[in-house]
């Protein structure tokens, strides 16, 4: 149910909301972002990248049951939603084209784009361009309607491997934590002119990956299907 207009407002306008990626380790995070919408705490600039961008746009529409199905209800909804009988028939494991956009419009997972829309806040996500290593990056301008919006999420959330990408403006794209800060996205707030963020993520700060091995990196070199930028950021990013 969309917001009261007197009710969008924001009361955090000098700190940053900040989501990591992280595939379903998100649906940890998701409890944080349930909380701070339950305290009403509204922040007026929210930005993350690969599935913290789900969290960015469910948050920014004010709806607590979204923030916590998006991780929880689709996978009830298999193989419509995912899985192994998905990936033979070529929809990917993570049926992207009903995962974002095909089950908000059946209505299995509504989301309340009159609030979003409505929403004071700016965000900022990311995508990456497979071709080139380009890191894009997204503000809210760039989503004019529900379909548009969701399709921006996706692009910022396909696991190489895992997911169809879109193409979008002639170029392939790919999980936005490929790119630029390499899943840790405070840069997108620091580009925007904050100085203090809120960071929320699920990894110690000593964290760090270990080296790919020869398997992995021959892995890698089929998922790129000959994108050498998008090889060298698996690289990266995975080892």
């Amino acid at each position: 149910m969309t917001s009261p207009a007197h009710e969008l407002t924001c009361n955090v306008n000098d700190i940053a909301l900040v989501f990591e990626g992280g595939g379903y380790r998100v649906s940890y995070t998701a409890g944080m972002a349930n909380l701070l919408l339950q305290c009403k705490v509204y922040f007026g600039f929210v930005c993350g990248i690969s599935a913290g961008a789900s969290h960015t746009v469910d948050y920014l529409s004010r709806d607590q049951w979204r923030v916590k199905a998006a991780f929880t209800r689709l996978p009830l909804n298999m193989p419509k939603a995912g899985g192994v009988r998905s990936m033979l028939s070529g929809h990917g494991y993570f049926n992207a084209d009903y995962d974002y956009v095909g089950c908000v419009e059946n209505g299995f997972m509504p989301f309340d784009w009159e609030t979003f829309a409505a929403n004071p806040a700016n965000l900022r996500m990311q995508s990456f361009a497979a071709e080139t290593g380009e890191s894009v990056v997204w503000s809210k301008a760039d989503m004019t309607d529900v379909r548009t919006m969701l399709e921006h999420v996706r692009a910022s959330s396909t696991l190489p491997g895992f997911m169809k990408p879109l193409t979008m403006e002639g170029r392939t794209m790919y999980d936005g934590g490929l790119g630029r800060g390499a899943g840790i996205p405070v840069c997108l707030a620091e580009d925007a002119g904050y100085e203090r963020m809120l960071f929320v993520a699920t990894r110690p700060a000593e964290y760090h990956k270990e080296a790919s091995t020869t398997a992995e990196r021959a892995i890698y070199r089929t998922l790129s299907h000959g994108m050498e930028p998008l090889y060298e950021a698996m690289l990266t990013l995975l080892g």
